[in-house]
């Protein structure tokens, strides 16, 4: 059996062409004398042992592709065959790039799977993870996968530069059990220089020698003098010889036809007659049944005898026509009849032949890029070009700067499309009962932790659906651990509701070992709960560590065990509306599940009353949709129908652009439980549309405001700022650019703060505008604002943010000289906080009141209030939450009085609470750096270095640089934490630059885990100008230019101003300082694409 591929359909299973369109045109119709060579084939695919690898070996002309494409349609019985032909003939089969493209897609039809969106870089892990599965997946059929890949020495990949790789150097040197390798290929030019030395191509006792074939020898005499006589033919005949050597193959019978002006009957009636035997012909790559047939010569030595005898300037003079005619296309904005050769081997064209201009003109050509994913289904192709030009342009000295900025807008632009999909939504389509479309959306997202995510979701969705087998192959591909837990988990609770609790109990013990997480805990307990396992559930639930966001999980599965009194416990503890609505939503679930529908109905009518509480927030339809199942299986279809219309138009009228395609997507998949496919499919479109119209350009247009200014270009950077679109972004960019109280961006500013529906994030954006009206003397727009801002608090139906929102009212009256005004919104604030139970999260919401009272001078006040938040603390009786509401407390009072942070700091107990998130800073600030290093030391081992580094900055910072270099040096040598490892980093390499080891820096910045934080990173450290551009240039190749925040350990609102700055890269700012031409040049393209996109 052989599979393969070429065109693939977006939202389906691969379902592959290679074999068809490829591999039966390469084969002969019989294959003559191999009968001993095609035994020995045989033999080694079945034989259960022996070398995984064959090589066979011969020179030119000797029947090596003939054999092997014949025994390719031909396998032994139990044998399944993918295989790879490298052809120089045809653009676009004869590098890696062609080979993962072909390769993925017949591993995926065996796996019926969708095509994965990959690039270049990540390629090699998507082949190799498929050929893994692939392997176990015929194993378990009884049939053996033979990976067959001839012509090796025709692979243009190896003779493309430093950065270019084989694809031998693809093949891996350890195979998945039971897998054997075929490749072929001439003794000369020997093994690329990047296939490992250990690797079994390089030993001897794989090497096979292939005789020539008499018959080959016959058809390379006839070819040869066909090529002759086509030399000394008509003009015609000179043409389309002339057209196919320099284009490389994959014109079509219509495309010569409009090259040479001459009509398409009389050139198919040539290349199928008079011409037709030194031609061979192929289907089209892309939409095969759509599209014409294309053509190529018909041997890779007729290639070669053809560019040899024609000569340079003859093909020079075809290459010509070819641009020519590929401009007649560009000029009409490449219409839907551009030739299919125009958009995937042309540009293969310009790289060989090294036509940079004319690739970096269709490389930053966004509609040819839009015609090409219509076309193709995908973004590979696309990626590809890109990859190539960005290779060209790197390997000049000091390397293009300018053009590798422009590039890679471009490449955001695409990457962007597969990243701005949201989790949820895969898992919808799923539920809609298309598995194909969903698993195509989940593995085109670049994140491989969102992606793992996405693909557990659909899994879970499948399983639910009741296809358990076919679940249990996608959790296959979930490589990383707690998705994988989470994908188990899902598949074990279906198999629980369908009554085969034996298997959905290993299944979850499985999923056990490595679930991480609350939630995680609250999905097994839910399981072992249907399995009737009611005392492993109470267990679990005693052992975990829970907070208001995370607590709400146990309530559903408490129920569902039966103990509605916890599970309401539970409920009652928790402050926040939204997680206490879902909360409610999981008792009245387990309730209805279980037949006792008039208490389900009245715990769903208090979740509805919750979720009211949301009005305005930005988050009422997110959080409102679970109610409609639980109405639904309450029996209250006709309310629960009506409560669809009502979220719709909560999501339709204000759900601000970050939440609506989330919403869209949780209220279609509710809408799916209740039977309703049709409308729940509906809304599942409007989550894909709201994620396409999120795709913008905002946060990278707001990433170059401040350093276009910084380099002196003001005007760019205002346009930058007004291109924006997002309210929130646009407020905060817009504040960067005000210069004077009459200046137009204040008032864009304003209008932008005043237009968010997100209560959070129009407070964050209200208090900015208004500090910035204030810095250039517009007293009466700042009042405006701070006023608006309090109204926005008091609406808030969030006790936490109602309270921490006023701090910024609170500082700003300060600075007015209102203090009066001040502190009545700062008892206002502490009498919000009185009604939220838990004292660590009082203390977080009262912090930044305490901070701004101490700007404004009350630093008494902010005492008096500290010590009644701390009092409150100590009455609750939980010691861990206590010492974590102290260490918010020390962290807002440590600016204004160190005495008095020093007081509560000291009373801090646990180690736990001294050193998670900012509360190590407030130790750090007492002063008492002895007494945090214990705490730090007290940790757990795999974390203890993560808070060494973090204690290693401020000592730099504070003026102990023998303490720093002591713990910067400890730090270094710690334990990989994947949660906290690249933040950790970040901040042991500030201190390393503060104690001036820019060396050991360096080698930290290599560390680095995350792509986009280690390759800007590296770009900073470099000293020498000539290596910080060619850091610059390899950064540009694979990422963007977006800030890297770190909250991770320290949010950056409590930290000291001389802390804050290393908790923040800015490549922008990296890439003005190497060169600020390049930065310009990205704003310009950015805001180019930004106005295009904004005319269609």
């Amino acid at each position: 059996m052989h599979c393969g591929d070429i065109y693939v359909q977006p939202q389906t299973p691969c379902r592959s062409l290679y074999r068809d369109s490829v591999v039966t045109q390469i084969a002969p119709t019989s294959l003559q004398g191999r009968g001993t060579e095609l035994d020995e084939l045989r033999h080694f695919c079945t034989v259960p042992d022996g070398e995984p690898y064959v090589w066979w070996q011969a020179s030119a002309w000797s029947g090596k592709t003939a054999m092997l494409s014949w025994f390719v349609l031909n396998p032994p019985p139990g044998v399944r065959i993918v295989s790879f032909f490298i052809t120089a003939r045809l653009k676009g089969h004869a590098d890696r790039s062609a080979f993962l493209e072909f390769v993925l897609a017949q591993l995926s039809e065996i796996l019926d799977e969708p095509m994965p969106m990959f690039t270049d870089a990540s390629g090699e892990v998507e082949f190799r993870d498929r050929l893994a599965r692939t392997a176990r997946f015929c194993a378990d059929l009884g049939e053996r996968l033979v990976l067959v890949v001839d012509g090796l020495d025709e692979d243009r990949g190896v003779m493309a530069g430093p950065d270019a790789y084989s694809i031998a150097a693809l093949l891996p040197q350890d195979l998945p059990d039971g897998v054997r390798v075929i490749v072929a290929g001439r003794p000369n030019p020997p093994i690329p220089a990047d296939v490992p030395a250990a690797h079994p191509l390089r030993r001897a006792s794989v090497v096979r020698a292939l005789a020539t074939s008499p018959h080959a020898t016959a058809i390379q005499t006839d070819m040869r003098l066909e090529i002759r006589r086509l030399l000394l033919g008509s003009d015609l005949e000179r043409d389309l010889l002339g057209l196919v050597t320099a284009a490389g193959g994959g014109l079509s019978g219509p495309d010569l036809a409009e090259l040479t002006h001459t009509p398409v009957f009389i050139v198919e009636e040539h290349l199928r007659t008079v011409t037709g035997r030194s031609f061979a012909k192929r289907p089209a790559d892309w939409r095969p049944d759509a599209h014409p047939e294309v053509y190529l010569l018909g041997h890779e030595e007729i290639q070669v005898e053809a560019v040899n005898r024609l000569g340079e300037a003859v093909l020079r003079e075809h290459r010509k026509r070819l641009h020519e005619w590929a401009d007649s296309y560009r000029t009409r904005n490449w219409p839907a009849e551009t030739p299919e050769y125009l958009l995937r081997g042309y540009g293969r064209l310009l790289h060989e032949v090294g036509a940079l201009p004319r690739m970096l003109a269709i490389t930053t050509d966004q509609t040819r890029y839009d015609r090409l994913f219509t076309i193709s289904g995908g973004d590979f192709a696309a990626l590809s070009e890109i990859g190539a030009v960005q290779e060209m342009l790197q390997s000049g000295a000091p390397g293009d700067l300018v053009s590798l900025g422009r590039v890679a807008v471009h490449r955001l632009r695409i990457t962007k499309r597969a990243e701005s999909i949201r989790v949820n939504l895969p898992h919808v389509w799923a539920r809609l009962g298309q598995p194909g479309r969903a698993e195509t959306l989940a593995r085109s997202m670049p994140d491989p932790d969102r992606r793992a995510w996405a693909l557990a979701g659909v899994a879970r969705a499948v399983a639910a659906n009741g296809q358990t087998e076919k679940a249990a192959r996608i959790t296959d591909a979930v490589t990383v651990p707690r998705w994988r837990s989470y994908a188990l988990t899902g598949m074990a609770r279906a198999l629980a509701v369908s009554g085969e609790v034996d298997r959905a109990r290993q299944l979850a013990l499985q999923a056990e070992e490595t679930a991480e997480g609350v939630e995680a805990m609250a999905g097994l307990m839910e399981v072992y709960a249907l399995c009737g396992d009611k005392e492993r559930v109470r267990h679990m639930f005693l052992s975990c560590k829970r907070d208001d966001h995370d607590a709400w999980a146990l309530a559903g599965p408490l129920a569902t065990a039966g103990d509605v009194a916890g599970a309401q416990e539970i409920a009652a503890s928790i402050d926040q509306p939204r997680w206490r609505t879902y909360a409610l939503v999981g008792i009245a679930h387990a309730l209805a599940r279980s037949g006792d529908r008039i208490r389900a109905q009245e715990f769903a009518a208090q979740a509805r009353d919750q979720a009211a509480m949301l009005e305005g927030s930005g988050q009422h339809g997110f959080a409102m949709a679970p109610l409609v199942t639980v109405l639904f299986a309450t029996g209250e279809q006709e309310q629960s129908a009506r409560l669809v219309d009502r979220i719709e138009e909560i999501i339709t009228a204000g759900e601000p652009t970050f939440y609506r395609a989330y919403a869209w997507a949780e209220l279609a998949k509710a809408v799916a439980a209740t039977g309703d496919l049709d409308r729940a499919g509906e809304y599942a479109e409007r989550a894909e549309q709201a994620t396409v119209a999120e795709i913008g350009m905002d946060r990278e247009l707001a990433a170059l405001v401040q350093p276009l200014r910084a380099i002196g270009e003001p005007e760019l950077a205002r346009r930058a700022a007004q291109q924006i679109t997002e309210p929130y972004v646009r407020a905060w960019a817009l504040t960067a650019v005000v210069d004077t109280a009459a200046d137009t961006a204040l008032a864009q500013a304003k209008a932008a703060a005043m237009s968010i529906a997100e209560p959070g994030f129009r407070l964050d954006a209200l208090g900015a505008v208004a500090d910035v009206a204030l810095r250039v003397g517009d007293v009466p727009t700042a009042r405006a604002l701070i006023d608006e801002s309090v109204e926005v608090s008091g609406a808030q139906g969030d006790e936490f943010y109602a309270v921490s929102g006023l701090a910024s009212a609170i500082g700003l009256y300060g600075r007015l000289g209102e203090s009066g005004r001040a502190l009545e919104l700062a008892n206002r604030a502490e009498e919000k906080a009185s009604s939220i139970t838990h004292p660590s999260v009082r203390a977080a919401a009262m912090a930044p009141v305490l901070a701004a009272l101490t700007v404004c001078g009350e630093v008494d006040l902010a005492w008096e209030m500290a010590q009644r938040l701390e009092r409150f603390a100590v009455e609750v009786d939980d010691r861990l939450d206590a010492d974590v509401a102290r260490t918010h407390l020390a962290v807002a009072l440590a600016p204004a009085s160190r005495a008095h942070a020093t007081e509560v700091a000291r009373r801090i107990e646990n180690p736990v609470a001294m050193m998670t998130g900012p509360n190590v800073i407030a130790v750090v600030l007492t002063g008492d750096f002895d007494r945090a290093e214990q705490a730090a030391r007290a940790i757990d081992d795999g974390f203890a270095w993560i808070f060494l580094a973090q204690l290693a900055d401020a000592a730099a910072a504070n003026g102990d640089p023998r303490r720093a270099l002591r713990l910067a040096r400890e730090a270094a040598q710690g334990k990989d934490i994947d949660l906290l490892h690249d933040a950790a980093l970040v901040i042991l390499i500030g201190a390393m630059v503060r104690l001036g080891e820019r060396g050991k820096a360096a080698d930290l910045a290599a560390r680095i885990r995350s792509l986009h934080k280690r390759v800007w990173a590296v770009a900073e450290l470099a000293q020498d100008p000539a290596e910080r551009r060619a850091a610059v240039a390899s950064a540009l190749r694979v990422t963007d230019w977006s800030p890297v925040w770190q909250p991770v350990l320290s949010p950056l609102d409590s930290r000291p101003p001389e802390l804050q700055k290393d908790l923040v890269l800015v490549p922008a700012r990296i890439l003005a300082a190497a060169a600020p031409e390049a930065l310009k040049t990205v704003a310009e393209e950015l805001l180019l694409i930004t106005e295009n996109e904004m005319r269609r």
